[in-house]
């Protein structure tokens, strides 16, 4: 019962070919999952570029915001203090004069919109406003980035 068994060079060369195959399918999966991921890593970097800018320019209407609540006359009363406000608001912006709340929305060319609102303070207060809301809305019918 002692048999010997051989490993003739047909053997060698058939699992030879079958890890060059192996390693060679190995291969292309991993350039596949590579490219899958740069998409992946660009979109998401485009995505955070759009909505950075979106909330540099929710700041900055919140300093133009700001700048009119300090240009406008504190020692007249509430209602002539919200009434100023209102007549000086930055464009886009609205206010709720009976809730003291300034809300706008900056709007981007890929769908997404930031909404934003603060609350005014009472005349002559420090701070002058406070952030409410400051929230990121993607439209479902925005066309897909390529």
């Amino acid at each position: 019962m002692n048999r010997k068994y051989r490993f003739g060079p047909g053997a060698a060369l058939i699992t030879l070919l079958a890890v060059v195959l192996a390693m060679s399918a190995l291969g292309v999966l991993t350039l596949l999952s590579a490219r899958g991921d740069e998409v992946l890593s660009e979109r998401a970097a485009r995505v955070a570029e759009s909505v950075a800018r979106l909330d540099v320019r929710a700041e900055e209407s919140l300093a133009a915001l700001d700048a009119a609540l300090a240009a406008a006359p504190t020692d007249q009363g509430e209602a002539a203090y919200r009434a100023a406000v209102a007549a000086a608001l930055p464009e886009g912006m609205t206010l709720d004069a009976e809730a003291g709340v300034v809300r706008w929305v900056e709007s981007a060319e890929d769908g997404r919109s930031l909404v934003c609102a603060a609350a005014l303070a009472p005349a002559g207060e420090f701070p002058r406003l406070d952030w409410l809301e400051h929230r990121l809305v993607t439209e479902l019918n925005a066309s897909p980035e390529e």
